[in-house]
């Protein structure tokens, strides 16, 4: 009888352990799609709380001493604030805080909405609604908060209507 041939042990093939390069691309990887995923549902919640906004403009225009309709507007800005701060966009978290300073000095005086206030309440939505948009399309970089601090603060501080000004790339866009 011939021996058993032994069985060679099974060898595992050697694995090295990750690098470090390997552990942050792979990081960077996972961070960019939580990013992209963080910002289509900041894009949808956005979305949703202009289209209140604007719904508490229009009720405000019938209504103007509804304080619960002023609170739903102020709100609006609010939660475009911190949502828009959350996944890093902060000149738009910037320029919605300007806003909801403004409806906030506005609602401790408990008295019904002026025209200014609404007209520039709904030209920054409708500014806001065309930010949300060049968001999703990547082509953000134009817009920034200070003409929104400008606005706000003309209405605050002075009790002065100073009309919202789009970026000029926004303002000559065909609609």
């Amino acid at each position: 009888s011939s021996p058993a041939t032994a069985a060679a042990p099974a060898t595992k093939p050697k694995v090295s352990a990750p690098t470090s390069r390997t552990v942050i691309a792979a990081q960077a990887a996972k961070d960019e799609d939580n990013g992209e995923e963080l910002k289509e549902i900041f894009l949808d919640e956005a979305r949703e709380v202009i289209q209140t906004g604007q719904g508490a403009i229009r009720d405000l225009g019938a209504d103007p001493g509804n304080l619960g309709l002023q609170t739903t507007l102020r709100r609006a800005f609010h939660t475009l604030k911190g949502s828009s701060r959350m996944v890093g966009y902060a000149e738009f978290g910037e320029a919605a805080w300007a806003m909801e300073q403004m409806l906030n000095s506005w609602l401790a005086e408990q008295k019904p909405v002026e025209q200014d206030l609404l007209s520039l309440s709904s030209q920054a939505m409708d500014a806001f609604q065309k930010w949300v948009e060049d968001i999703s399309r990547g082509t953000d970089t134009v817009w920034s908060a200070a003409p929104f601090r400008r606005s706000a603060d003309g209405q605050r501080i002075e009790h002065a209507y100073i009309e919202l000004e789009l970026p000029q790339e926004v303002r000559t866009r065909p609609a």
